[in-house]
């Protein structure tokens, strides 16, 4: 029997995982993705909460078994709901909501590793790092440690780490590392 986890690619399309062939494999379980791939799974919920004219505000959680703990906060570019047909104004657009495989790789632009976010429809290159206004992104979810204000989100250097540190050593334990979208 095929299994689903095996053809996962990453994003989902309003509420389906779809394969790299763009076939639908149906409703996220992410209990069945845990089990089916036989190892742990870290999830980063980035929850949408305040949708600016050139920002878009977040607070990231990491789910548990129970319980979620608050991370930090995000700040992205203005979401267009690509997701569901918006139209993508490069540089100024958030990535689309979904579910992406998180991977530290080196960052030709930044010259070091970062964490990339894989296979996000329309983008490329999106990594998940330090800035304190929306200009400081093409896409990219920023992260910062004071709630974002306007378009202002303090101490992204410290919360950048933070994050960067959760996925490097989960990864480095043979665990996955996913990257959820959502609006609240």
């Amino acid at each position: 029997m095929e299994n689903k986890a095996d053809k996962f690619l990453g994003w989902c399309n309003g509420n389906h995982w779809i394969d790299c062939n763009g076939s639908d494999l149906g409703v996220p379980d992410i209990d069945a993705l845990v089990q089916s791939k036989g190892r742990l799974l870290m999830i980063l919920t980035c929850e949408r909460y305040e949708l600016g004219d050139n920002y878009t505000h977040g607070e990231v959680w990491l789910e548990g078994d129970v319980e979620r703990t608050h991370v930090c906060y995000s700040m992205e570019d203005t979401d267009r709901f690509l997701e569901t047909g918006g139209v993508k104004v490069a540089g100024l657009t958030a990535i689309p909501i979904g579910v992406y495989k998180m991977v530290i790789d080196r960052s030709q632009r930044f010259g070091k590793d970062m964490i990339h976010l894989l296979n996000v429809p329309q983008f490329s290159g999106v990594r998940v790092h330090a800035g304190n206004t929306s200009e400081n992104t093409e896409g990219c979810p920023l992260v910062g440690r004071d709630m974002p204000v306007g378009d202002w989100m303090g101490n992204s250097r410290p919360a950048a780490e933070k994050v960067f540190n959760m996925v490097r050593k989960e990864l480095s334990a043979g665990n996955e590392c996913y990257w959820k979208i959502v609006r609240r």
